[in-house]
């Protein structure tokens, strides 16, 4: 896919023509493959290549500003679908153009981003618009997947005030920070290329105005921002449950320690009559078994009557 912009409007070209219209700003998307064949006659130097092509899908922004060239590899994730796999595109910008490379991709996920991109704007069309519409496609669905987790906490939070907690939970929570985690490092990615893109566009896209990429690093700031109140609210929850299986594993105790409580003197009692000496005056009374019987149950009710008085029951 290659356009050129030529006043205002947008115009697909063929490879063919690209000597004829390389005057013109121009927006490029190619595999790696074409990239490599024709990375001479676009003026695009060799370690740029080798760089661009180079498969790493971590979250690492390695944009790079090099004079009036910025070009580095990004990794782009579905943020409503997590488990997907991911994609690594590179971007090259230079003076009135802009490359994107799709090194890594199952649909062509990257170049359909680029297609929506297109389409966003129909008058006034500027490389800069185009940069940011395809950019931000980076982080369609923030707020939607963000506002999905919040609702998931709240939905434990209450569950957990109801005390209808189970097992899942610890599974559930674990998923939440890896997901958050994984969200924090995207969004952090996309604010440093934003902050790349700024530090250098007067240079590489020549222009001096910088709205359309300050609001782009801007919304991913608040995305990042928004990605760590939830995480700080995973945190909180998970502290909450800890108090919550401490606090229901003491009032186990406390049962357990009332009823030893209540039956120890039954067991001293028990031993003290167990004992068999000869001259125990009660074991040869006519009414010395119901004599136990009554005193144990005295105790046992006293006991229970105390503590309930103490609430400890």
């Amino acid at each position: 896919m290659l356009y050129e912009i030529k006043s205002g409007q947008l115009h697909k070209v063929d490879w063919e023509d690209y000597e004829a219209v390389q005057e013109q700003p121009l927006i490029a998307c190619m595999g790696v493959d074409t990239l490599q064949a024709r990375w001479e006659e676009l003026m695009i130097p060799d370690y740029v290549v080798k760089r661009c092509k180079t498969i790493d899908t971590a979250f690492r922004s390695s944009m790079q500003i090099e004079g009036d060239l910025l070009y580095g590899s990004l990794t782009v994730i579905d943020v409503l679908h997590m488990n997907r796999s991911r994609c690594q595109c590179s971007l090259i910008l230079q003076k009135k153009r802009l490359y994107i490379i799709c090194v890594l991709e199952e649909e062509k996920e990257i170049e359909n981003m680029l297609r929506q991109a297109l389409k966003r704007y129909e008058k006034k069309i500027t490389l800069e618009r185009i940069l940011f519409a395809f950019l931000d496609g980076f982080l369609a669905g923030g707020n939607e997947a963000l506002e999905k987790m919040e609702k998931q906490i709240v939905q434990m939070e209450h569950e957990l005030v109801e005390n209808r907690m189970d097992e899942r939970w610890n599974k559930e929570i674990f998923f939440l920070k890896k997901q958050l985690s994984i969200l924090k490092n995207y969004y952090e990615q996309m604010v440093d290329v934003g902050e790349s893109i700024r530090e250098c566009e007067v240079e590489v896209l020549g222009y001096s105005e910088s709205r359309y990429v300050t609001l782009f690093t801007e919304k991913a700031k608040r995305l990042s921002k928004g990605t760590q109140d939830i995480r700080e609210s995973v945190i909180h929850l998970r502290e909450a449950l800890d108090a919550n299986l401490e606090y229901n594993l003491n009032r186990i105790m406390k049962v357990f320690t009332v009823v030893t409580t209540v039956f120890l003197p039954l067991t001293l009692i028990a031993g003290w009559y167990g004992m068999n000496f000869e001259f125990m005056p009660e074991l040869h009374w006519k009414y010395g078994y119901v004599m136990v019987w009554m005193v144990s149950i005295i105790v046992v009710l006293g006991s229970i009557l105390f503590f309930a008085k103490k609430k400890l029951l």
